[in-house]
This record gives C-alpha cells, structure tokens and sequence, in this order.
C-alpha cells in the first residue's frame, strides 16, 4: 500500500513541475472560467459517481474497479485536455494533462496487471 502513495505523491510532484516547466507563467487564464468546462466536468463526475455506487451495491471485485478507474481517467483527461487545447491553447496546458494523465494511467494500469493477491492485506 505504501506503492501506492509513493506513485501518487511522484504524481503530484511531477503535475507541479511540468507545469513549471511548460506552462507560460505569464499567462493567468484558466479553463473554469468558461461554462461548457464546467458542465462537462459536472456531468462526467456525476457519472462516475454514478458508477461507484452501483459498484458498491454489487460488490465489484478490485480488479473491476481498477478497470474502470482507469476508463474514467482516459475520459475525463482527454476531455479536459481537449478543452484546454481548444480554448486556452497558448497557455500550454494541455501538455501537462497529457504527461500527468499518461503517467497516472501507466501507474494504475500496472496494479490493475498485478495479480489479485497482492491486494490482500
């Protein structure tokens, strides 16, 4: 379990860095400032909420669940970073969202691969 904080934390530290690195710092605009990314990210979140709780109705086995999790970070990290290229382009943003995004899915692709064992405590 400790795996798995140290990958999340290289996660963030790697979010806050590349965002040094690319992202112009002299341009203050954000993507929340338009209705439409507000609304897509409302609904995509409201759907996956959705699915996490008929998940625990059913009682989905961990494996499923990381499936899935990694299918709700495809979706709502290409959307956003769509919208992010689309409307504030110059910002560089959207890089950041796909290297963070790739390396999240990488990161949780590997312990959904990891047999179901290793999730037994």
């Amino acid at each position: 379990m400790s795996l798995i904080l140290v990958l999340m934390v290289l996660i963030v530290v790697a979010h806050f860095g590349l965002t040094r690195l690319i992202v112009n710092p002299h341009d203050k605009r954000r993507l929340h400032d338009k209705p439409l990314v507000y609304w897509a990210s409302v609904i995509i979140h409201i759907g996956f909420l959705i699915l996490v709780y008929y998940l625990r109705i059913s009682e989905t086995d961990v494996r499923t669940v990381l499936w899935l999790l990694l299918g709700y970070l495809v979706v709502y990290s290409g959307v956003y970073a769509f919208l992010e290229w689309r409307y504030i382009r110059e910002t560089r943003r959207h890089i950041v969202t796909l290297l963070v995004a790739c390396m999240a899915l990488i990161t949780i692709g590997v312990f959904a691969m990891l047999p179901a064992s290793a999730f037994l405590y």
